[in-house]
């Protein structure tokens, strides 16, 4: 609005300074013509008369047209400042919606911190009560450990004792003057005690799966002495059935690097499965092969085969007694056995495979490798690549 009123002004000064200089211009043509009547110079009289008319008229029509830009000047002043006003009030209609939606976000944003530090609240007590829960958890779990680790030793004793009664028994002389249906109870016992400590160890794999893939404990030892020294404990348990554990090996020393523990309990495993579903007078045959940078282990039997339903759910959890072979003496099948050597062979980095026909015996071929941290390392590499 400010460029408008300087122009006005300033239009007005030029006008102001322009209308001064009429009157002494007009005064002096005015002079001049009485000047040239008074000599009878009327031409000159007269021309002198019709300059003053046209100053006369000048200065008329600048008047007017002074007025008319300043009329104009004006209306755009009263324009402008209507226009200013109306956005102004605009402005304002503008800033009043935005104060209250911003109260409205304000009271919003507000409501939910409220929300939040409730909920926050209500995590961390949440959270403190799970952290004492599973403090007590970790306490009961701790005391179920002891009490299995006690119950499992208890357990273990009883039935040792039984194993070597049946031994001495056998031994002795009155043994061979027993009758037939006599030496099946002894060996009936002897049975059941070799499964129910099988079971038994199942039992605390289940429970110590985990710790033993944690705690992988690699040292050098000849799988071929573990092997010898496993099988004196079982022949008792297979000539109970009757049965003969053929040996076949391709070295007299295999050395390895692993977990010694979990490859016995591997070929245990295995050697149990083969007697408990062998039937009397059969043969089972145990394979150990030097191969390269693994160890081959195999276990075959010659009892009645897998189906090829039960062959695709083998290594898989199911409810005891899911498959059609069952045990061919007293002993039990709770189905653990397999899923359980199938652990301790991915353990320890290995593979395990069924070969079976219905009537056609059983072969499991496990392969370990040779050296542990050495397959770690490949493993490593291979990922890395």
């Amino acid at each position: 609005m400010k460029p408008a009123l300087y122009f006005i002004l300033g239009l007005c000064l030029c006008f102001q300074a322009y209308a001064q200089t009429i009157p002494h211009t007009s005064d002096s043509l005015y002079k001049l013509i009485q000047e040239k009547e008074q000599r009878q110079e009327y031409r000159e009289a007269l021309r002198y008369a019709k300059k003053e008319i046209a100053i006369q008229d000048s200065l008329l029509n600048a008047t007017r047209q002074a007025q008319q830009e300043m009329e104009e000047a004006v209306d755009k002043e009263k324009q402008a400042m209507r226009l200013g006003l109306v956005l102004m009030i605009v402005l304002l209609l503008v800033l009043l919606l935005f104060f209250i939606q911003y109260q409205k976000i304000k009271a919003g944003l507000e409501k939910s911190k409220r929300e939040l530090e409730n909920k926050k609240f209500e995590l961390e007590r949440s959270e403190n009560a799970l952290i004492q829960q599973n403090l007590r958890l970790s306490q009961l779990s701790d005391e179920r450990n002891q009490i299995a680790k006690m119950v499992s030793k208890d357990l273990r004793m009883p039935f040792n004792r039984i194993i070597s009664l049946v031994d001495l028994l056998r031994l002795d002389e009155g043994y061979d003057r027993l009758t037939p249906n006599q030496k099946e109870y002894i060996q009936n016992i002897l049975q059941v005690a070799m499964d129910g400590l099988n079971t038994l160890q199942n039992l605390i794999d289940i429970r110590d799966i985990e710790k033993y893939k944690e705690e992988i404990r690699v040292e050098t030892f000849d799988v071929v002495e573990l092997l010898d020294e496993l099988l004196r404990s079982f022949r008792n348990y297979a000539y109970a059935k009757e049965q003969v554990i053929q040996i076949e090996r391709n070295r007299e020393e295999i050395e390895m690097r692993s977990d010694s523990f979990l490859v016995r309990r591997i070929i245990a495993q295995l050697l149990s499965n083969a007697i408990k579903f062998s039937p009397k007078h059969s043969e089972i045959f145990v394979r150990l092969l030097d191969h390269g940078d693994e160890v081959i282990i195999e276990v075959e039997d010659e009892g009645p085969g897998i189906c090829k339903e039960d062959r695709e759910r083998l290594f898989q959890s199911g409810e005891p007694g899911m498959f059609k072979n069952k045990p061919t003496g007293a002993e039990s099948s709770p189905g653990m056995g397999l899923i359980i050597c199938k652990q301790l062979v991915e353990a320890l980095y290995g593979s395990i495979e069924c070969e079976s026909e219905e009537g056609m015996g059983t072969l499991f071929r496990v392969r370990l490798p040779k050296n542990y941290h050495r397959k770690v390392k490949e493993l490593k590499e291979q990922a890395q690549a």
